[in-house]
């Protein structure tokens, strides 16, 4: 089983050295955004199709890294692949279902990610959903100890809110009173 994990998390190492360009320690190259899929598609697949795995709680971790890496290439370079994957495609689900996980499936950071993934999501207006959401999933990924791109929805929110607007309302909304009162 040692080396079916080797497998795994080499498969998850390629696909970052083709993501971010990198190879070895001071190697350089254009990235690959198709292999880096190919790799991160490999590691999530051999997941599931090996049963001996089942029994061991820490490959979910390894499981749900490669979906979120996945994930991530279809939000931040979809347009840069050569063939799209609808089934991997549901990007608001997939960080939905990483961002739920318990801390036993994976790393706190990740899964910080994933939340903040969605504050980005639903403050932006990728969706049609509420700044309410945004604020939901910011602070949980704040929690997470996330990266700072979910404390700047966190603090913007915050500070809309102190200004005696309606909680979470939404940027556009606000824009038009403005232009209504002038």
């Amino acid at each position: 089983m040692g080396a079916a994990r080797g497998h795994v998390v080499n498969f998850l190492d390629v696909g970052n050295g083709f993501r971010y360009g990198l190879c070895e320690k001071f190697s350089r190259f254009n990235p690959n955004y198709d292999k880096a899929l190919e790799f991160y598609l490999k590691a999530y697949n051999y997941w599931n199709s090996s049963k001996e795995w089942l029994d061991d709680p820490s490959s979910y971790i390894i499981r749900n890294l490669a979906k979120l890496a996945i994930t991530d290439m279809y939000y931040f370079y979809s347009e840069s692949l050569s063939r799209v994957r609808p089934r991997e495609l549901n990007i608001l689900w997939n960080y939905e279902d990483i961002a739920n996980l318990p801390d036993d499936q994976i790393w706190t950071e990740k899964r910080g990610v994933a939340r903040a993934r969605l504050a980005q999501i639903y403050y932006f207006k990728h969706t049609l959903q509420t700044d309410e959401l945004a604020y939901k999933w910011a602070l949980k990924a704040f929690k997470d100890r996330a990266k700072v791109d979910a404390q700047e929805i966190k603090s913007a929110l915050e500070y809309i809110s102190s200004l005696g607007f309606v909680k979470y309302e939404g940027f556009h909304q606000i824009i038009k009173r403005r232009q209504l009162a002038k």
